[in-house]
């Protein structure tokens, strides 16, 4: 038996990778952060691995897309 561990995909972790502040909110941020990860995952052939967690294009843009000011 196979034991699988699943990571917690957080969008704090792409915002800061693609370089743009988490504090404060913004929602005009998530949409600069969104259109830099996903740019970055196209390149990569639709997957990038950050920090040993991999995100597909569609986890990355659900969890970008998903987030309000609460």
């Amino acid at each position: 038996m196979v034991k699988t561990i699943s990571a917690y995909k957080s969008p704090v972790r792409l915002v800061r990778h693609a370089g743009e502040p988490v504090s404060p909110f913004s929602p005009a941020t998530l949409n600069r952060a969104r259109k830099k990860i996903l740019a970055e995952i196209a390149l990569a052939g639709n997957e990038m691995e950050l920090e040993g967690i991999l995100y597909t294009r569609n986890e990355a843009g659900a969890l970008l897309d998903g987030q309000t000011e609460e």
